[in-house]
């Protein structure tokens, strides 16, 4: 993966800076959850879990247009039906 070393050297340095400028603000525990949020969904990935943000529907609409049979769905949200229809 070539990205990733750049990527991880650019996190380091972000939160190196949130460290030193914004100790005793919430700032470095917001950065804390959003790394552990990272690392969860990393998790469930290696698991074949996924779950999307609720307004985001572009990977709805990307794996729809890759199904070649069949596609099952559910939703708990009644507004989501006529688009499902």
């Amino acid at each position: 993966m070539p990205w990733l070393r750049d990527f991880l050297a650019e996190s380091l340095e972000a939160i190196d800076s949130i460290e030193a400028h914004y100790a005793g603000t919430m700032a470095p525990v917001l950065c804390r959850q959003a790394f552990d949020d990272c690392l969860r969904q990393l998790l469930d990935l290696r698991r074949g879990q996924f779950e999307a943000p609720f307004d985001d529907n572009e990977l709805v609409y990307a794996l729809t247009r890759r199904t070649e049979r069949d596609l099952l769905a559910t939703s708990v949200e009644e507004v989501d039906l006529k688009w499902w229809q």
